[in-house]
């Protein structure tokens, strides 16, 4: 057979912007910036780049990486592709990654190996379910996407066996899936630069770090093209099961193209995660007895775990969900690029005897998030983090609302779960448009505050828009349950979407702060006196050099308010004299004990419905600048002044909740312990 289309020179590879073009065409036009096609498409030519440059120049180690620029690694690769120019045809004698042997196979219609494409008697509902030829291009495409994310099934004819003795596979067994898709769809991740080229050189494995992964024991092994497999079971197909290479050109289907059919056959069945291999763009936590993979959900987009991925930025230890690519990268980019981007994508599949196939709620899932490599760090990590476990609890506070409001309406379970999805569904995707905008918002910045609660009240309004359109307010009944279920965004707009230039304090910072107050009003009665008056408005500045040395934000009201409001009732208190340390009588027990009938004492209710009918930190500031000297003059046990500090910060974030606990507190009521984890 005549040699005809090189993959070389033929335009075949979707590149975003540009149309198809050649391979060399990759390694010789920088302007080129990222892979075009289908999620699978895009892991799948990106492994092919990777596994080309890989067998020109892996470095031995971190430092030798360093030292390889953009220019000499696309240099090499042209200089290895033209050396190797005839093994890359996709027709003729040794076609590329084909072997011409399985040409005695069942021919098979190309519609049965391509996603969303009716083969067989599957109904055909929309024109693009409609099989059509291909042209020599899209059979490229097809072939190098096949070689990793083959469909499981009986596409393939396993009649045929090349391997004298193999007993993997016989005639009517179905194939497994591809190493790269397994079941339901494994999630690909990978660092983006602003070039191909540079996206290339920054995820270009060392033979170090493919050793360190005790994931490949042969090591890089040897490129399909430079040797052939020509059974499941030769010595060229164990050790590409057994190296890196296996795992970007993994041939798991033997194949041939033919004009208008190809002839297919299982090719080689790599091991799986469970068994300690899996590809460097997988994440998997092996720290349990059985390993797990982070699997695509169309449902749960892969940027809603962006956290997780940065948590991996100079991290050494190996817990958690780690990727081989992504750490490569990650540790890499701070000292290499000025921006780059985290890309993460796969496909979602439903696996029924044997067959794999894209049924109702499976689909294509992809996320790409930019970020400036100088903003890595703590701060923007838990910034993230924050935003992120904020946005979910949102959205499980949402889902519960919908339940609720359609339970109530006498809705079965079920049904009103599908609702609750549905609105959950509609959040996540209003808030996908702005979520980059959010991580910029993220990066340490004196602008970003103002900015970062913009999104914040643009999310809590998607949350209600959400609640609205699967929850009904046209009959009166419907109106009651919509009024009593209405989704509170208070909580989401409160103190925590106040701290964004600096870190949040440890647990510990109420307790230095009240001890440091406590010591300084012993030895210094001037400070003591300036705190006492501090407590009024309009003598508040005689603190500030007080809170600013301790580290308090003066412009946060929700910093200074707390703070201020304990130290001058500390320097008040005629109790905490002479003991030197902080009490442990919480405020609302304290209350009921200044009075002879505690707890049933009119004076006493009376007092503790004026705090808890405050709304508004600044009115509980107010209320306790003439409750704590009461309680001072009658009560002779010490304050908890610690736990006081807690309950003003997290008075803005969850008032409902503060007032509760100072009510069951005066009634002798038991209360979870709260932890002050956020201040």
């Amino acid at each position: 057979m005549k040699n005809r289309f090189n993959l070389l020179h033929e335009k075949w590879i979707p590149v975003d912007n540009h149309g198809l073009v050649s391979l060399r065409d990759i390694f010789s036009r920088f302007e080129l910036r990222a892979i075009g096609g289908t999620p699978i498409q895009k892991i799948a030519i990106f492994k092919l780049l990777q596994a080309i440059a890989q067998s020109v120049c892996t470095p031995a180690d971190e430092a030798e990486w360093s030292t390889l620029d953009t220019n000499t690694l696309a240099n090499r690769c042209l200089s290895y592709l033209d050396e190797r120019e005839s093994a890359f045809y996709l027709y003729g004698e040794d076609p590329f990654l084909q072997l011409t042997v399985v040409a005695t196979t069942m021919p098979k219609s190309y519609g049965c190996v391509i996603p969303h494409v009716s083969n067989g008697n599957t109904t055909v509902l929309t024109q693009i379910q409609q099989g059509r030829p291909l042209g020599d291009a899209e059979k490229a495409l097809l072939l190098v996407t096949l070689m990793s994310f083959a469909f499981a099934g009986k596409q393939c004819d396993n009649s045929l066996v090349l391997s004298v003795g193999y007993m993997g596979k016989g005639k009517g067994s179905s194939a497994p899936p591809g190493p790269a898709l397994a079941d339901p769809g494994l999630l690909h991740s990978m660092i983006l630069a602003d070039t191909l080229l540079d996206t290339l050189h920054i995820n270009l494995l060392t033979h170090e770090q493919i050793k360190a992964s005790k994931m490949y024991s042969s090591g890089l092994g040897v490129a399909p093209w430079e040797r052939m497999p020509v059974g499941e079971d030769c010595p060229a197909a164990r050790d590409l099961k057994n190296s890196l290479m296996g795992r970007l050109v993994p041939m798991c289907r033997f194949l041939l193209l033919q004009q208008d059919h190809l002839n297919i056959t299982e090719g080689l069945k790599h091991p799986g995660y469970q068994d300690g291999r899996a590809d460097p763009t997988v994440s998997v936590d092996h720290t349990g007895d059985n390993p797990r993979a982070k699997w695509v959900d169309p449902e749960r987009r892969p940027w809603r775990q962006l956290s997780s991925i940065l948590a991996l930025f100079g991290e050494t230890s190996s817990t958690g969900f780690q990727c081989l690519q992504l750490k490569t990268g990650l540790n890499r980019v701070r000292r290499t690029l000025p921006s780059f981007a985290i890309w993460a994508g796969g496909i979602r599949l439903k696996i029924k005897f044997g067959e794999q196939y894209v049924q109702a709620g499976n689909d294509y899932v992809e996320s790409i998030v930019w970020l400036h490599s100088t903003a890595l760090g703590e701060v923007m990590f838990t910034a993230v983090k924050t935003e992120l476990d904020d946005l979910e609890q949102l959205s499980r506070t949402l889902a519960g609302r919908v339940i609720g409001y359609h339970e109530t309406l006498s809705v079965h379970k079920k049904a009103a779960s599908e609702r609750a999805n549905t609105a959950e569904s509609m959040f996540w995707q209003m808030v996908e448009r702005d979520f980059q905008a959010l991580v910029y918002t993220c990066e340490p910045d004196t602008d970003s505050q103002v900015e970062r609660m913009k999104l914040r009240r643009k999310f809590a309004n998607h949350a209600l828009l959400a609640f609205d359109a699967t929850c009904a307010k046209s009959s009166a009944r419907q109106m009651t349950a919509w009024a009593k279920f209405r989704i509170n965004i208070k909580p989401y707009l409160g103190i925590r979407a106040m701290q964004t230039t600096i870190p949040k304090h440890s647990s510990s910072f109420a307790e230095r702060f009240v001890g440091a107050v406590i010591s300084k009003c012993e030895t210094d009665t001037g400070t003591a006196a300036k705190l006492r008056r501090a407590i009024r408005p309009s003598q508040e500045h005689q603190a500030w050099d007080f809170l600013v040395r301790f580290g308090v934000d003066l412009e946060d009201d929700y910093a200074r308010i707390p703070a201020l409001t304990v130290a001058a009732a500390i320097a008040g208190s005629r109790t905490i004299r002479g003991s030197k340390e902080n009490g442990e009588m919480k405020l609302g027990k304290a209350l009921a004990k200044s009075f002879d009938d505690g707890a049933n004492c009119k004076g006493a209710i009376a007092r503790l419905r004026r705090l808890v009918a405050c709304d508004t930190l600044a009115e509980v500031s107010t209320n306790l600048r003439y409750l704590l000297p009461l309680i001072d003059s009658r009560c002779n046990q010490r304050l908890d002044y610690v736990r006081l500090m807690h309950q003003l910060h997290d008075f803005p974030s969850n008032p409902q909740q503060i007032k509760r606990q100072w009510a069951m507190e005066f009634y002798g009521q038991p209360i979870y312990e709260t932890t002050g984890e956020d201040l």
